[in-house]
């Protein structure tokens, strides 16, 4: 099992904007917890955005059947935001 406190995020030397997922049995992971380090964060409107559309960007995942974005709960126009922007990059 993925747990914050365990999960150790890395970058390739050669591109350092990169992150590399945390993988477990297969499946890539990727979570704004393993940046924080477990720690909470209070975050509004374009910051969620903007953090949700960071990870889900500069993470090498590779090959992709699906991409699934747990979002936390809140006002659904910051979730209409990231999806907006996901939806117009092409994978």
């Amino acid at each position: 099992m993925i747990s914050s406190e365990s999960a150790i995020l890395e970058t390739y030397e050669d591109r350092p904007k990169d992150i590399i997922p945390i993988e477990f049995e297969g499946i890539k992971a990727m979570s704004f917890g393993f940046a924080a380090k477990g720690k909470k964060a209070i975050m509004r409107g374009p910051m969620v955005s903007s953090v949700v559309t960071q990870l889900a960007t500069q993470t090498d995942w590779g090959d992709l059947d699906y991409l699934v974005i747990d979002m936390p709960p809140g006002n659904a126009m910051k979730w209409v935001s990231s999806t907006n922007l996901l939806q117009n990059r092409n994978w």
